[in-house]
Protein backbone atom coordinates (compact mmCIF):
# COMPACT_ATOMS: atom_id res chain seq x y z
CA UNK A 1 0.00 0.00 0.00
CA UNK A 2 2.83 2.99 1.20
CA UNK A 3 4.80 1.71 -2.08
CA UNK A 4 1.76 2.17 -3.91
CA UNK A 5 1.40 5.63 -2.63
CA UNK A 6 4.97 6.50 -3.25
CA UNK A 7 5.00 5.63 -6.60
CA UNK A 8 1.49 7.89 -7.19
CA UNK A 9 2.98 10.81 -5.37
CA UNK A 10 6.34 10.29 -7.48
CA UNK A 11 5.00 9.69 -10.75
CA UNK A 12 1.48 9.65 -11.19
CA UNK A 13 -0.90 7.13 -12.58
CA UNK A 14 0.26 7.26 -15.94
CA UNK A 15 3.38 5.50 -17.41
CA UNK A 16 5.13 5.62 -20.38
CA UNK A 17 7.56 3.37 -22.12
CA UNK A 18 9.28 4.46 -25.51
CA UNK A 19 11.70 2.96 -28.27
CA UNK A 20 13.98 5.13 -30.05
CA UNK A 21 15.52 3.05 -32.99
CA UNK A 22 16.09 6.40 -35.03
CA UNK A 23 19.09 6.34 -37.48
CA UNK A 24 21.31 8.78 -39.56
CA UNK A 25 19.13 7.53 -42.34
CA UNK A 26 15.61 6.95 -40.89
CA UNK A 27 13.71 5.23 -38.39
CA UNK A 28 11.17 6.59 -35.63
CA UNK A 29 9.79 5.99 -32.08
CA UNK A 30 7.51 3.49 -30.52
CA UNK A 31 5.73 5.39 -27.85
CA UNK A 32 2.98 3.72 -25.75
CA UNK A 33 1.15 4.79 -22.73
CA UNK A 34 -0.21 2.55 -20.19
CA UNK A 35 -2.66 3.78 -16.28
CA UNK A 36 -2.20 2.55 -13.52
CA UNK A 37 -5.28 0.80 -11.38
CA UNK A 38 -6.26 -1.44 -8.69
CA UNK A 39 -6.14 -4.29 -11.13
CA UNK A 40 -2.84 -4.03 -12.67
CA UNK A 41 -2.03 -1.65 -15.55
CA UNK A 42 -4.19 -1.00 -18.97
CA UNK A 43 -2.88 0.33 -22.17
CA UNK A 44 -4.04 3.98 -22.82
CA UNK A 45 -2.38 5.24 -26.04
CA UNK A 46 0.06 4.58 -28.45
CA UNK A 47 1.81 6.36 -30.78
CA UNK A 48 4.73 6.35 -33.48
CA UNK A 49 6.79 9.81 -34.15
CA UNK A 50 9.69 10.49 -36.70
CA UNK A 51 11.38 12.41 -34.28
CA UNK A 52 12.04 14.00 -30.97
CA UNK A 53 11.07 17.34 -32.15
CA UNK A 54 7.56 15.50 -33.03
CA UNK A 55 7.54 13.34 -29.95
CA UNK A 56 8.32 16.93 -28.13
CA UNK A 57 5.46 18.51 -29.65
CA UNK A 58 2.59 15.96 -29.23
CA UNK A 59 3.78 14.22 -26.25
CA UNK A 60 1.51 14.97 -23.19
CA UNK A 61 3.21 17.79 -21.33
CA UNK A 62 5.23 16.70 -18.33
CA UNK A 63 4.80 12.79 -18.60
CA UNK A 64 7.60 11.39 -17.56
CA UNK A 65 8.83 8.19 -19.28
CA UNK A 66 11.30 5.55 -19.78
CA UNK A 67 13.92 5.01 -22.56
CA UNK A 68 14.46 2.03 -24.56
CA UNK A 69 17.63 2.57 -26.76
CA UNK A 70 17.24 0.18 -29.52
CA UNK A 71 19.18 2.28 -32.66
CA UNK A 72 22.14 1.33 -34.72
CA UNK A 73 24.87 2.88 -31.48
CA UNK A 74 23.39 -0.44 -29.62
CA UNK A 75 25.02 -3.72 -29.88
CA UNK A 76 23.46 -7.12 -29.07
CA UNK A 77 25.45 -10.48 -29.19
CA UNK A 78 25.07 -13.79 -27.38
CA UNK A 79 27.91 -15.12 -25.38
CA UNK A 80 28.14 -18.70 -25.02
CA UNK A 81 29.32 -21.04 -22.64
CA UNK A 82 28.25 -18.41 -19.68
CA UNK A 83 30.79 -16.54 -18.24
CA UNK A 84 31.59 -15.99 -14.08
CA UNK A 85 31.36 -11.38 -14.67
CA UNK A 86 30.35 -9.11 -16.72
CA UNK A 87 33.97 -8.06 -17.61
CA UNK A 88 34.93 -11.74 -19.34
CA UNK A 89 31.19 -11.68 -20.52
CA UNK A 90 32.29 -8.75 -22.92
CA UNK A 91 35.38 -9.05 -23.61
CA UNK A 92 34.31 -12.73 -25.19
CA UNK A 93 32.64 -11.08 -27.72
CA UNK A 94 34.22 -7.55 -27.62
CA UNK A 95 37.67 -8.13 -27.25
CA UNK A 96 38.90 -4.74 -27.78
CA UNK A 97 35.99 -2.87 -25.63
CA UNK A 98 37.08 -0.82 -22.37
CA UNK A 99 34.20 -1.39 -20.22
CA UNK A 100 34.41 1.91 -18.45
CA UNK A 101 33.58 3.77 -21.50
CA UNK A 102 30.07 1.18 -22.61
CA UNK A 103 27.05 1.42 -20.40
CA UNK A 104 26.14 -2.48 -20.95
CA UNK A 105 23.23 -4.73 -20.13
CA UNK A 106 24.03 -9.32 -19.60
CA UNK A 107 20.82 -10.76 -19.41
CA UNK A 108 21.69 -14.50 -17.82
CA UNK A 109 20.45 -17.72 -19.65
CA UNK A 110 20.87 -21.04 -18.05
CA UNK A 111 24.24 -21.48 -20.03
CA UNK A 112 24.52 -18.57 -22.58
CA UNK A 113 24.59 -14.79 -21.89
CA UNK A 114 22.64 -12.22 -23.98
CA UNK A 115 24.92 -8.76 -23.93
CA UNK A 116 23.94 -5.49 -24.93
CA UNK A 117 26.44 -2.55 -25.00
CA UNK A 118 26.10 1.55 -26.50
CA UNK A 119 28.85 4.23 -25.86
CA UNK A 120 28.21 6.11 -22.33
CA UNK A 121 28.84 9.32 -25.20
CA UNK A 122 25.84 7.87 -27.28
CA UNK A 123 23.76 7.34 -24.74
CA UNK A 124 24.55 10.71 -22.51
CA UNK A 125 23.90 12.40 -25.73
CA UNK A 126 20.94 10.79 -27.15
CA UNK A 127 19.07 11.53 -23.74
CA UNK A 128 20.35 15.46 -22.84
CA UNK A 129 17.99 15.81 -26.79
CA UNK A 130 15.02 14.43 -25.18
CA UNK A 131 16.00 17.17 -21.88
CA UNK A 132 16.75 19.58 -24.07
CA UNK A 133 13.16 19.46 -25.72
CA UNK A 134 11.77 19.34 -22.01
CA UNK A 135 10.71 15.41 -21.88
CA UNK A 136 11.35 13.99 -18.73
CA UNK A 137 13.31 10.67 -18.96
CA UNK A 138 13.56 8.71 -15.44
CA UNK A 139 15.35 5.68 -16.97
CA UNK A 140 16.65 3.63 -19.51
CA UNK A 141 17.66 0.29 -21.26
CA UNK A 142 19.95 -0.61 -23.99
CA UNK A 143 18.76 -3.15 -26.77
CA UNK A 144 15.30 -5.37 -26.58
CA UNK A 145 16.52 -7.21 -23.21
CA UNK A 146 13.27 -5.44 -21.57
CA UNK A 147 11.86 -7.80 -23.62
CA UNK A 148 12.15 -10.80 -21.09
CA UNK A 149 9.80 -8.44 -18.97
CA UNK A 150 7.24 -10.15 -21.32
CA UNK A 151 8.88 -13.46 -22.37
CA UNK A 152 6.85 -15.47 -19.61
CA UNK A 153 3.32 -13.78 -20.68
CA UNK A 154 3.88 -14.62 -24.94
CA UNK A 155 2.89 -17.97 -26.16
CA UNK A 156 4.82 -17.60 -29.17
CA UNK A 157 8.91 -18.30 -28.97
CA UNK A 158 9.49 -15.92 -31.40
CA UNK A 159 9.27 -12.42 -31.41
CA UNK A 160 9.96 -9.82 -33.78
CA UNK A 161 9.90 -6.23 -32.68
CA UNK A 162 10.65 -3.44 -34.99
CA UNK A 163 14.35 -4.23 -35.52
CA UNK A 164 15.11 -7.67 -34.30
CA UNK A 165 13.91 -10.96 -33.87
CA UNK A 166 14.11 -12.60 -30.65
CA UNK A 167 13.96 -16.20 -29.41
CA UNK A 168 11.97 -17.24 -26.17
CA UNK A 169 13.08 -20.87 -24.55
CA UNK A 170 11.67 -21.77 -20.83
CA UNK A 171 10.22 -18.39 -20.38
CA UNK A 172 13.29 -16.10 -20.93
CA UNK A 173 14.82 -14.78 -24.02
CA UNK A 174 17.56 -16.92 -25.38
CA UNK A 175 18.86 -15.71 -28.48
CA UNK A 176 18.48 -12.08 -30.72
CA UNK A 177 18.61 -12.53 -34.53
CA UNK A 178 19.95 -9.12 -35.58
CA UNK A 179 17.81 -7.09 -38.74
CA UNK A 180 14.81 -9.40 -38.20
CA UNK A 181 11.89 -7.49 -37.61
CA UNK A 182 8.94 -6.67 -38.97
CA UNK A 183 7.55 -3.90 -37.21
CA UNK A 184 3.51 -4.17 -36.28
CA UNK A 185 2.63 -6.94 -39.03
CA UNK A 186 2.49 -9.63 -36.15
CA UNK A 187 -0.08 -9.10 -33.10
CA UNK A 188 1.08 -10.78 -29.61
CA UNK A 189 -1.53 -12.19 -26.68
CA UNK A 190 -0.37 -10.87 -23.59
CA UNK A 191 -3.64 -11.56 -21.65
CA UNK A 192 -7.49 -12.12 -22.33
CA UNK A 193 -8.02 -8.26 -23.26
CA UNK A 194 -4.77 -7.18 -23.95
CA UNK A 195 -3.08 -7.63 -27.49
CA UNK A 196 0.38 -5.53 -28.68
CA UNK A 197 1.46 -5.28 -31.66
CA UNK A 198 4.95 -6.22 -32.48
CA UNK A 199 6.40 -2.83 -32.31
CA UNK A 200 4.69 -1.75 -29.00
CA UNK A 201 5.91 -4.86 -27.34
CA UNK A 202 9.42 -3.23 -26.31
CA UNK A 203 7.83 0.36 -25.45
CA UNK A 204 5.40 -1.84 -23.54
CA UNK A 205 7.90 -3.83 -21.58
CA UNK A 206 10.17 -0.77 -20.75
CA UNK A 207 7.12 0.62 -18.80
CA UNK A 208 7.81 -2.71 -16.41
CA UNK A 209 11.05 -1.73 -15.62
CA UNK A 210 9.10 1.60 -13.69
CA UNK A 211 7.59 -0.98 -11.32
CA UNK A 212 10.27 -3.65 -11.02
CA UNK A 213 13.78 -2.34 -12.26
CA UNK A 214 16.16 -3.55 -14.53
CA UNK A 215 16.51 -6.99 -14.35
CA UNK A 216 19.32 -7.65 -16.10
CA UNK A 217 23.19 -7.17 -14.97
CA UNK A 218 24.13 -4.00 -15.73
CA UNK A 219 26.29 -0.88 -14.51
CA UNK A 220 23.31 1.40 -15.91
CA UNK A 221 21.84 2.06 -11.80
CA UNK A 222 24.05 4.73 -10.77
CA UNK A 223 22.98 6.90 -14.18
CA UNK A 224 19.25 6.20 -13.61
CA UNK A 225 19.02 6.54 -9.92
CA UNK A 226 20.82 10.60 -10.80
CA UNK A 227 17.78 10.72 -13.37
CA UNK A 228 14.98 9.56 -10.98
CA UNK A 229 16.65 11.96 -8.67
CA UNK A 230 16.46 14.79 -10.87
CA UNK A 231 13.20 14.08 -11.89
CA UNK A 232 11.91 14.15 -8.65
CA UNK A 233 13.63 16.95 -7.41
CA UNK A 234 11.54 18.57 -10.35
CA UNK A 235 8.53 17.49 -9.65
CA UNK A 236 8.52 18.04 -6.09
CA UNK A 237 9.35 21.44 -7.09
CA UNK A 238 6.58 21.70 -8.55
CA UNK A 239 4.41 20.04 -6.29
CA UNK A 240 5.56 22.12 -3.41
CA UNK A 241 5.39 25.36 -5.94
CA UNK A 242 1.71 24.69 -6.47
CA UNK A 243 0.49 23.64 -2.96
CA UNK A 244 2.42 26.96 -1.70
CA UNK A 245 0.69 29.29 -4.04
CA UNK A 246 -2.52 27.53 -3.19
CA UNK A 247 -1.83 27.94 0.63
CA UNK A 248 -1.42 31.96 0.42
CA UNK A 249 -4.20 32.11 -2.24
CA UNK A 250 -5.84 30.49 0.56
CA UNK A 251 -4.59 32.43 3.57
CA UNK A 252 -5.19 36.12 1.48
CA UNK A 253 -9.03 34.89 0.98
CA UNK A 254 -9.40 33.90 4.54
CA UNK A 255 -7.74 37.57 5.63
CA UNK A 256 -10.03 39.08 3.31
CA UNK A 257 -13.49 37.88 4.75
CA UNK A 258 -12.70 37.87 8.03
CA UNK A 259 -11.54 41.78 8.11
CA UNK A 260 -13.88 42.80 5.59
CA UNK A 261 -17.29 41.19 7.39
CA UNK A 262 -18.04 43.94 9.00
CA UNK A 263 -18.07 46.59 6.21
CA UNK A 264 -20.19 43.46 4.16
CA UNK A 265 -23.82 45.43 4.13
CA UNK A 266 -22.11 49.16 3.20
CA UNK A 267 -20.49 47.45 0.01
CA UNK A 268 -23.48 45.33 -1.00
CA UNK A 269 -25.28 48.15 -3.76
CA UNK A 270 -21.78 48.68 -4.82
CA UNK A 271 -20.79 45.09 -5.58
CA UNK A 272 -24.22 44.73 -7.25
CA UNK A 273 -23.54 47.69 -9.49
CA UNK A 274 -20.26 46.22 -10.06
CA UNK A 275 -21.24 42.79 -10.89
CA UNK A 276 -23.51 44.22 -13.04
CA UNK A 277 -20.92 46.35 -15.17
CA UNK A 278 -18.86 43.14 -15.17
CA UNK A 279 -21.75 41.10 -16.34
CA UNK A 280 -22.03 43.92 -18.99
CA UNK A 281 -18.61 43.63 -19.92
CA UNK A 282 -18.28 39.89 -20.41
CA UNK A 283 -21.14 39.72 -22.38
CA UNK A 284 -19.67 42.29 -24.47
CA UNK A 285 -16.50 40.44 -24.91
CA UNK A 286 -18.20 37.08 -25.61
CA UNK A 287 -20.04 38.61 -28.08
CA UNK A 288 -17.09 40.07 -29.37
CA UNK A 289 -15.12 36.68 -29.69
CA UNK A 290 -18.28 34.58 -31.49
CA UNK A 291 -18.27 37.04 -34.21
CA UNK A 292 -14.37 37.10 -34.54
CA UNK A 293 -14.52 33.13 -34.84
CA UNK A 294 -17.51 33.22 -36.82
CA UNK A 295 -15.67 35.80 -39.61
CA UNK A 296 -12.37 32.87 -39.20
CA UNK A 297 -14.78 29.98 -39.91
CA UNK A 298 -16.48 31.50 -43.35
CA UNK A 299 -13.10 32.96 -44.16
CA UNK A 300 -11.49 29.47 -44.22
CA UNK A 301 -14.31 27.86 -45.81
CA UNK A 302 -14.47 30.12 -48.46
CA UNK A 303 -11.15 30.32 -49.23
CA UNK A 304 -10.31 29.80 -52.70
CA UNK A 305 -13.45 27.80 -53.17
CA UNK A 306 -12.99 28.49 -57.28
CA UNK A 307 -9.55 27.42 -57.64
CA UNK A 308 -10.31 24.85 -55.31
CA UNK A 309 -12.75 23.35 -57.48
CA UNK A 310 -10.53 23.90 -60.33
CA UNK A 311 -7.23 21.52 -58.72
CA UNK A 312 -9.70 18.56 -57.42
CA UNK A 313 -11.26 18.40 -61.02
CA UNK A 314 -8.12 18.30 -62.95
CA UNK A 315 -6.61 15.77 -59.86
CA UNK A 316 -9.92 13.45 -60.38
CA UNK A 317 -9.82 13.63 -64.62
CA UNK A 318 -6.70 11.29 -64.43
CA UNK A 319 -7.16 8.77 -61.42
CA UNK A 320 -6.50 5.57 -62.93
CA UNK A 321 -9.07 2.48 -61.61
CA UNK A 322 -6.26 0.56 -59.78
CA UNK A 323 -5.66 3.65 -57.74
CA UNK A 324 -8.44 5.15 -54.71
CA UNK A 325 -7.68 8.22 -52.87
CA UNK A 326 -8.66 8.16 -48.85
CA UNK A 327 -7.82 12.25 -48.86
CA UNK A 328 -7.54 15.61 -51.35
CA UNK A 329 -7.36 18.55 -49.32
CA UNK A 330 -6.38 22.42 -51.21
CA UNK A 331 -4.65 24.75 -49.09
CA UNK A 332 -4.66 22.44 -45.02
CA UNK A 333 -4.45 24.13 -42.12
CA UNK A 334 -0.72 24.63 -41.49
CA UNK A 335 -0.76 24.47 -37.72
CA UNK A 336 -2.81 23.98 -35.29
CA UNK A 337 -5.75 26.16 -34.84
CA UNK A 338 -5.21 28.10 -31.28
CA UNK A 339 -8.23 30.49 -29.70
CA UNK A 340 -8.19 34.11 -30.80
CA UNK A 341 -5.51 33.41 -32.96
CA UNK A 342 -5.64 33.72 -37.36
CA UNK A 343 -5.79 30.27 -39.47
CA UNK A 344 -2.58 29.88 -41.03
CA UNK A 345 -3.01 27.99 -44.57
CA UNK A 346 -0.57 26.44 -46.77
CA UNK A 347 -0.68 28.17 -49.83
CA UNK A 348 -0.96 27.38 -53.30
CA UNK A 349 -0.63 23.27 -51.73
CA UNK A 350 -2.67 20.12 -52.81
CA UNK A 351 -2.45 16.74 -50.47
CA UNK A 352 -3.46 13.37 -51.83
CA UNK A 353 -3.43 10.46 -49.63
CA UNK A 354 -4.62 6.76 -51.21
CA UNK A 355 -3.47 3.41 -52.03
CA UNK A 356 -3.26 1.33 -55.36
CA UNK A 357 -2.08 -2.32 -56.28
CA UNK A 358 -0.54 -1.31 -59.67
CA UNK A 359 2.94 0.35 -59.38
CA UNK A 360 2.80 1.22 -63.10
CA UNK A 361 -0.46 2.51 -63.09
CA UNK A 362 0.67 4.86 -60.14
CA UNK A 363 4.02 5.79 -61.96
CA UNK A 364 1.88 7.19 -65.03
CA UNK A 365 -0.53 8.57 -62.82
CA UNK A 366 2.57 10.28 -60.93
CA UNK A 367 4.20 11.61 -64.44
CA UNK A 368 0.79 12.81 -65.13
CA UNK A 369 0.22 15.11 -61.75
CA UNK A 370 3.93 16.26 -62.29
CA UNK A 371 2.93 17.49 -66.09
CA UNK A 372 -0.40 18.89 -65.42
CA UNK A 373 -0.42 23.19 -66.20
CA UNK A 374 -1.19 23.37 -62.45
CA UNK A 375 1.66 21.73 -60.79
CA UNK A 376 4.80 23.38 -59.81
CA UNK A 377 6.48 20.42 -57.83
CA UNK A 378 5.32 17.20 -56.68
CA UNK A 379 6.75 15.82 -53.48
CA UNK A 380 6.14 12.17 -52.04
CA UNK A 381 5.96 12.73 -48.07
CA UNK A 382 5.07 8.54 -47.09
CA UNK A 383 5.12 6.03 -49.52
CA UNK A 384 5.04 2.02 -48.14
CA UNK A 385 3.28 -1.27 -47.21
CA UNK A 386 -0.76 -0.98 -46.54
CA UNK A 387 -2.94 -3.08 -45.92
CA UNK A 388 -2.83 -6.51 -47.89
CA UNK A 389 -0.96 -6.22 -51.03
CA UNK A 390 -1.62 -2.36 -51.11
CA UNK A 391 0.60 0.37 -50.78
CA UNK A 392 -0.31 3.58 -49.06
CA UNK A 393 1.13 6.99 -50.15
CA UNK A 394 0.72 10.40 -49.80
CA UNK A 395 1.95 13.26 -51.85
CA UNK A 396 1.95 16.94 -51.79
CA UNK A 397 1.16 19.58 -54.83
CA UNK A 398 2.92 22.61 -55.31
CA UNK A 399 0.69 24.78 -57.23
CA UNK A 400 1.40 27.62 -59.44
CA UNK A 401 0.21 31.17 -58.30
CA UNK A 402 -1.80 31.82 -61.58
Amino acid sequence: MLERLNSYLRYGATFCGIEHNSTDQGGYINAVLVERNKSGIDLKESYRYSSIEELAEQHPKKQHLWLAIHNEKVVTKQVSPKQDDAEKAISKVFPSVRTDDFYYEILEGEDYQLVSLIRKEHADDLIAQYQEKGIRIVGFSIGGLSLNNLAGSLATKQVRSSTNSYIIENGVLASVRLGEGEGTLTSHQLSSDLSLDGDLLLPFASVLNYFQGITTQNNVASRIENLEKAYTEKRFFEQFSRFGILFLLATFLLNFLFFSNYNKQVQTLAEAAQVNKDNKARLLALNIAVERKQKMATDLQSASASKSSYFLDQVSRIIPRSLSLSRLEYQPIAKRVKADEPIFLEENILLIQGSHDNVEAYHEWFSKLEELPMTRHVEIRSYGQGKGSKIDFELKLTLTDD
